[in-house]
C-alpha cells in the first residue's frame, strides 16, 4: 500500500481538536465558554443528579464490596465517587477484563445507569448548552454536505467525516436528534 494506507480516493485530514482549547474547536466542550462554563458547573454538582439518587443506595454495597472501601467512604459517596466507580467497571467489562463478577444483572443496569446519567445530564438543563456544543461539532460537516446538494463541492473534499469522541460526545449527539427517545443505558461503542 505504500506509506500512505489509505483506499484510493481516501485521504487523512487533520483534526479540529486542540491541545489548547480555542473557539476554533469544535469537539471540545472548551471550544464555547457558555457549553464549558455549564458543563464545568452542572456535571460535578450532586444536584444535577437528584433524579437518579436512588443508584446510590442501590449500587452503595456491591461497589463497596468490589472495591474494598472504608466504611467512610461507603457512608460519604458522592454520585461522583459512584460514577468514577461505575465507569471503571464498565470500562473494563468493555475492554475484556474482570470487574466484581458477583453483580446481578440489575446491579450491572445501575451501573450503566449511572454512567448514562453523567453522559446527559449536565448538558440537559439548559437545553441550550447541549443545542449549542452538538451544533458546533455538526458545523464542517453540514458545511461539506450543503456544498454537494449545492453542486459547488470540491473534488478533493472529504467523502466522509469521522471524530474519534468519548461516550458523552455520542450521547450528547443522540439525545440532540432525539433519536433514541432517552432510551438507552449505555454507549459502550465510544468507551
Amino acid at each position: 500500500m505504500g506509506e500512505i494506507p489509505l483506499p484510493h480516493g481516501f485521504r487523512s485530514l487533520q483534526s479540529v481538536t486542540f491541545q489548547e482549547t480555542t473557539i476554533d474547536d469544535d469537539l471540545n466542550m472548551g471550544g464555547c465558554g457558555y457549553v464549558n462554563a455549564v458543563d464545568g458547573y452542572t456535571f460535578p454538582a450532586e444536584s444535577t443528579y437528584s433524579s437518579v439518587e436512588y443508584l446510590k443506595d442501590d449500587l452503595r454495597l456491591p461497589i463497596s464490596t468490589c472495591f474494598n472501601l472504608t466504611q467512610a467512604q461507603t457512608d460519604n459517596m458522592s454520585f461522583m465517587d459512584l460514577y468514577g466507580k461505575c465507569d471503571v467497571i464498565q470500562s473494563r467489562l468493555f475492554e475484556g477484563l474482570e470487574a466484581c463478577s458477583f453483580f446481578t444483572q440489575d446491579q450491572m443496569n445501575y451501573v450503566n445507569q449511572t454512567v448514562l446519567a453523567t453522559l446527559v445530564l449536565p448538558l440537559a438543563n439548559p437545553e441550550l448548552s447541549r443545542e449549542m456544543y452538538v451544533s458546533k461539532q455538526l458545523r464542517v460537516p453540514l458545511e461539506l454536505m450543503e456544498d454537494i446538494v449545492n453542486n459547488e463541492a470540491d473534488p478533493s473534499a472529504p467523502k466522509f467525516v469521522t471524530y474519534s469522541t468519548h461516550d458523552w460526545t455520542v450521547a450528547t449527539m443522540l439525545e440532540f436528534f432525539q433519536a433514541t427517545n432517552g432510551n438507552f443505558t449505555n454507549v459502550p461503542f465510544a468507551s
